[in-house]
């Protein structure tokens, strides 16, 4: 199976040391960088990130 060409594709990156708030009765679970990157080890996903991209911070500390 040859690799398929993917683009526009996000993932949500969901840490609960920052509010997270019940939306119609879902509560999503946590999803921290090293799901993401366990999940997707082995994709071969290259990109970029806003910050790199638009010279944009995204860090945030908890509140």
């Amino acid at each position: 199976m040859s690799a398929a060409m993917v683009f526009d594709a996000h993932f949500h990156i969901i840490d609960h040391a920052f509010p997270v708030v019940e939306n119609n009765g879902f509560l999503p679970g946590k999803s921290a960088m090293p799901d993401y990157t366990e999940r997707t080890r082995g994709l071969g996903i290259v990109g970029t990130n806003a910050e790199k991209l638009y010279g944009v911070t995204t860090e945030r500390e908890p509140r």
